[in-house]
């Protein structure tokens, strides 16, 4: 079998390297391709699926992946996914936001907060009654308080 999967032409991406505008495979649903997304305000890739109809060759878009400034509390840049899931409807069916996940400090800096907050545990946890208490791991600390901190619901 003839191979047919192609890269179209690459583009820097900001870091010194080149990442290909296009890439195109193909499967038994037709030719699947993800490629750049248009809107360099809302920076991001379209998945989409070539198909033949009765007009000829479409692309049925899949689904969408950008980066944009829409966090709910201070305008800091968000992962959006939305999914394309019925072909009868042209909006997307699906749409899912990711602010702390992919919008977090560098793990240097997440370690440093977590250092601190063990600090500030300590400090306001010395007194006898608070025997046996522990505080929470890095994992709960990382899902919990700094996803709030994130999502700019922390106490101050």
């Amino acid at each position: 079998m003839e191979d047919t999967n192609e890269l179209r032409f690459e583009l820097e991406d900001g870091y010194g390297r080149t990442v290909p505008s296009r890439i195109d495979v193909d499967t038994a649903f037709g030719k699947l391709f993800a490629e750049v997304s248009g809107n360099p305000d809302y920076p991001g890739i379209v998945i989409c699926v070539e198909r033949d109809g009765e007009d000829g060759r479409y692309d049925h878009q899949l689904a969408l992946a950008e980066c944009t400034p829409d966090h709910p509390n201070n305008g800091d840049h968000a992962l959006r996914l939305m999914i394309w899931g019925n072909d009868d409807i042209d909006d997307y069916t699906t749409a899912h936001t990711f602010y702390t996940e992919f919008a977090a400090d560098p793990p240097e800096v997440i370690w440093a907060k977590y250092l601190q907050y063990l600090r500030e545990w300590a400090d306001s946890h010395a007194g006898p009654g608070f025997m046996g208490c522990c505080p929470v791991c890095f994992d709960e600390w990382r899902s919990c308080e700094y996803a709030q901190e994130m999502n700019g619901m922390a106490d101050d």
